[in-house]
């Protein structure tokens, strides 16, 4: 296995060589999003570390929401998750049947006050970007190539034979990323590893051979991975796009499901608190969607701090996904425009 760390930097440089895009700003959190996804499909060799998060009732991390018939239990998965390796430990009593997961939420089958969840995420520099091994960084380039390109195809806006060989390319450089990881042999090199980069895939130092679990392994706080109550702005994520046709409007809301807004741009809701820029770069009706809120929680305001909400959007409230969703009536054009979300008292 190659110890050579490629920075986030180098990524997007790869990105835009082979996408030909120069200004990637306003596809970062997208992009973030498909590294881990190629990451995933390589495996958890590389710069793949163990992390452990604590989810309780008392402090709002595990949601209870009371129903006409159930009581449900359930918590937000972290952002920076690839693979969850262990629901609750040995001595917290949680097995793969007491919960199932849906989109980005885990729902729990039983009652539950706390308990661990011990996941799979990359190593990160120092701004949070996700950073790869230099046997993976061909792959996560080509990854992040082919899925900038699938819209364009599906839309019918890109070529099939481009995006076929962009899909072959992809895959041949899974193969070839691989084939390189040669494992450590032994928990002697895995021990190693871990001491000289931290960044073994079975954080070996970390797990107990005596209780056969991770509770050595450090607590993260629940909150910056997306647990926590409705209306609480911490655990709110603003999701922004631009459709790009002439067509979609408002009647499209019902459709939107978890996996379509996973591939949309989306930021912590404290960066809408104090205003943002959107970049926008075709004509189409605009859109957001501010998911773990209330129904008709917040206003938008403009540049000039003007409410817009009713005037520029329609509203759609997903009951299922706790997230609120406006589409444009009218179309936009290239541009970059202001916008702020105030809570409602």
């Amino acid at each position: 296995m190659y110890a050579n760390i490629v920075p986030f930097e180098t990524i997007l440089e790869g990105i835009k060589d082979d996408t030909g895009i120069t200004n990637l700003r306003n596809y970062l959190p997208k992009i973030r999003r498909l590294i881990y996804r190629a990451e995933k499909d390589l495996g958890f060799g590389g710069t793949a570390i163990l992390k452990k998060i604590k989810y309780k009732t008392e402090d709002g991390s595990i949601v209870v929401t009371e129903t006409a018939s159930q009581t449900i239990y359930k918590v937000r998965l972290p952002e920076d998750i690839i693979s969850i390796h262990e629901v609750g430990s040995c001595h917290e009593g949680l097995c793969p049947g007491s919960y199932n997961i849906q989109g980005r939420y885990l729902f729990l089958c039983e009652p539950k006050d706390e308990f661990s969840l011990v996941y799979y995420t990359l190593l990160c520099d120092g701004n949070g970007n996700p950073v790869v091994t230099e046997n993976h960084a061909e792959a996560v380039v080509s990854g992040v190539s082919y899925w900038l390109y699938k819209p364009l195809y599906r839309n019918q806006k890109g070529s099939r034979n481009v995006f076929k060989d962009l899909e072959q390319y992809y895959f041949d450089r899974i193969g070839e990323a691989i084939g390189d990881d040669v494992m450590p042999n032994g928990p002697k090199e895995w021990s190693k590893l871990a001491g000289l980069f931290n960044m073994s895939s079975r954080d070996i130092l970390l797990y107990s051979e005596k209780t056969q679990c991770f509770d050595c392994l450090p607590e993260g706080d629940s909150s910056s991975g997306g647990g926590g109550t409705p209306g609480n702005p911490s655990n709110e994520s603003v999701y922004y796009w631009q459709f790009d046709d002439l067509t979609t409007d408002i009647s499209f809301a019902p459709n939107i499901t978890q996996e379509f807004l996973d591939l949309q741009n989306f930021l912590p809701i404290q960066n809408f608190l104090s205003g943002y820029l959107v970049d926008y770069t075709t004509v189409g009706r605009i859109a957001f969607a501010i998911s773990n809120t209330f129904e008709d929680a917040f206003a938008i305001y403009d540049a000039l701090n003007v409410e817009i909400t009713d005037i520029v959007f329609d509203k759609y409230f997903n009951t299922e996904l706790n997230t609120q969703i406006y589409i444009s009536k009218e179309y936009y054009t290239f541009s970059t425009i202001y916008f702020k979300l105030i809570p409602k008292s």
